[in-house]
């Protein structure tokens, strides 16, 4: 096994534990996907949001929900072809949804008990499924979990028609809140709350090399030709080669709390998520900052673009503000506030690109039509 060491600086703060203290001050509360993760049920505060200069922009309306789920939503992903969702949340499971109905198809795992509420009391209720994703042709999703017993994260392999479980890696001790599969379908990558961040051969199950020095809880994606992937911590958000396993580069960034990180289709840009209320987008070529779309200042959690790479969705914590932004002007063109949700954890563009879905601290999934110009 080989080991990839980050370089490590000084200053940085520690993460604590999963579960933070009962009377911990949410309004100061980072997008630390660990600490993130125990409030996400608990947040029932919602804070206001200044419209820019000018021309507003246009509101987007809700137009579906996808209700299921008994804790929040954490993490969803929608298949390549828009007909199928899936959802993971803080009630132990993930969901497959069909889009166009609403009605659920499948949970994972497919055996929990029918009184769901008295299984997760023995958890001090809730248990954590941080990540959701599809595999390449679409047969299998992978989690990523924090076990009920918060001894340790996995993620796990399912195969979608029959709801079994295929194969499971030990991962992070603080468990699993992001995972991404190769285009070929080969490997894993799997991020966890302590800064571990595993790639795996999915074959075989055995592990191909940690990244370690990574601080903070940690996001990870492929490239969609997978020749890249791409680490994102606290400190550092760094390129590497997919093959070789070297560092590529290091992009220019502030040392804060994540959110998301996500390649554009083509594989020229990516945009991340952070505290700072920012979403940032850089060239993958030059490493260069090309835009910094202001979320006015509340965590930045979730970052989608859309299939033809022209626009990208933010979604908000605390305000649960949805936004979709011009990518090659920066200008923000849609916006809506789930007032139901109260906080928001993630968002998806589907492949027309004529809504997003948003995952909610109220367990619901919901869908927003984007105007048509």
């Amino acid at each position: 096994m080989r080991t990839m060491n980050g370089q490590q600086r000084q200053g940085t703060r520690t993460y604590p534990s999963i579960i933070p203290p009962a009377d911990h001050d949410r309004r100061r509360l980072h997008a630390s996907i660990t600490r993130r993760a125990c409030f996400g049920i608990l947040l029932m505060f919602r804070s206001g949001c200044t419209p820019r200069a000018g021309m507003p922009p246009a509101r987007m309306v809700e137009s579906g929900e996808f209700v299921g789920h008994i804790r929040a939503v954490h993490s969803l992903c929608l298949s390549r072809d828009g007909k199928r969702l899936v959802t993971a949340g803080f009630d132990g499971r993930a969901i497959l949804w069909d889009t166009a109905t609403g009605e659920r198809i499948e949970q994972f795992p497919p055996d929990l008990p029918a009184d769901l509420n008295q299984y997760l009391d023995q958890f001090g209720g809730y248990s954590l499924v941080g990540a959701a994703a599809f595999a390449p042709d679409e047969s299998q999703i992978v989690t990523g979990c924090l076990t009920p017993d918060r001894k340790a994260g996995i993620a796990q392999l399912w195969d979608i028609h029959s709801g079994k479980e295929v194969r499971r890696f030990l991962c992070d001790s603080q468990g699993v809140f992001s995972v991404s599969i190769s285009p070929d379908g080969k490997r894993l990558l799997a991020g966890g709350g302590s800064g571990q961040i595993r790639l795996w051969d999915i074959s075989s199950g055995k592990e191909v090399c940690q990244f370690d020095g990574i601080e903070g809880a940690t996001v990870v994606a492929f490239a969609p030709d997978g020749s890249m992937l791409v680490t994102e911590g606290s400190v550092r958000t760094v390129l590497w080669d997919a093959h070789s396993l070297m560092e590529i580069r290091d992009l220019e960034r502030p040392e804060t709390d994540v959110g998301r990180v996500v390649f554009s289709p083509d594989g020229q840009l990516l945009a991340g998520g952070f505290a700072d209320g920012v979403c940032r987008v850089w060239s993958v070529n030059t490493g260069k900052l090309i835009h910094s779309l202001n979320c006015r200042g509340d965590d930045v959690v979730g970052v989608a673009w859309s299939a033809n790479g022209r626009r990208i969705a933010t979604a908000t914590y605390a305000t649960a503000s949805i936004r979709i932004w011009d990518a090659q002007t920066g200008g923000e063109e849609f916006h809506a506030t789930d007032t139901e949700a109260k906080a928001l954890h993630d968002i998806a563009f589907s492949r027309d690109g004529r809504y997003v879905i948003t995952a909610g601290a109220d367990g619901t999934a919901r869908k927003w039509s984007i105007p048509e110009k």
